[in-house]
Protein backbone atom coordinates (compact mmCIF):
# COMPACT_ATOMS: atom_id res chain seq x y z
CA UNK A 1 0.00 0.00 0.00
CA UNK A 2 2.78 2.53 0.91
CA UNK A 3 4.46 1.91 -2.47
CA UNK A 4 1.64 2.86 -4.40
CA UNK A 5 1.06 5.99 -2.08
CA UNK A 6 4.90 7.00 -2.85
CA UNK A 7 3.69 6.15 -7.05
CA UNK A 8 0.81 8.35 -6.81
CA UNK A 9 2.91 11.20 -4.86
CA UNK A 10 5.41 10.84 -7.69
CA UNK A 11 3.44 10.62 -10.36
CA UNK A 12 1.60 14.06 -9.45
CA UNK A 13 5.15 15.84 -9.10
CA UNK A 14 5.47 15.09 -12.49
CA UNK A 15 2.55 16.07 -13.75
CA UNK A 16 3.06 19.41 -12.23
CA UNK A 17 6.37 19.65 -13.53
CA UNK A 18 4.99 19.57 -16.78
CA UNK A 19 2.30 21.50 -16.32
CA UNK A 20 4.60 24.52 -14.75
CA UNK A 21 7.09 23.96 -17.86
CA UNK A 22 4.13 24.29 -20.08
CA UNK A 23 2.52 27.60 -18.95
CA UNK A 24 6.24 28.88 -18.26
CA UNK A 25 6.09 28.92 -14.60
CA UNK A 26 9.30 27.69 -15.18
CA UNK A 27 12.41 27.61 -17.25
CA UNK A 28 13.83 24.36 -19.04
CA UNK A 29 16.82 24.24 -17.03
CA UNK A 30 14.73 24.28 -13.46
CA UNK A 31 12.36 21.32 -14.82
CA UNK A 32 15.02 19.66 -15.88
CA UNK A 33 16.57 19.32 -12.52
CA UNK A 34 13.48 18.52 -10.76
CA UNK A 35 13.10 15.95 -13.14
CA UNK A 36 16.56 14.52 -12.72
CA UNK A 37 15.65 14.68 -8.70
CA UNK A 38 12.36 13.11 -9.22
CA UNK A 39 14.14 10.38 -11.23
CA UNK A 40 16.31 9.92 -8.28
CA UNK A 41 13.89 9.42 -5.98
CA UNK A 42 12.10 7.09 -7.37
CA UNK A 43 15.10 4.92 -8.05
CA UNK A 44 15.74 5.23 -4.37
CA UNK A 45 12.61 4.30 -3.35
CA UNK A 46 12.51 1.13 -5.96
CA UNK A 47 15.43 -0.03 -4.70
CA UNK A 48 14.27 -0.11 -1.25
CA UNK A 49 11.21 -2.06 -2.08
Amino acid sequence: MEEKTHFARFMRRAMELARQLHSKEIQRDEFDRAWKRLGDQIENETKKN
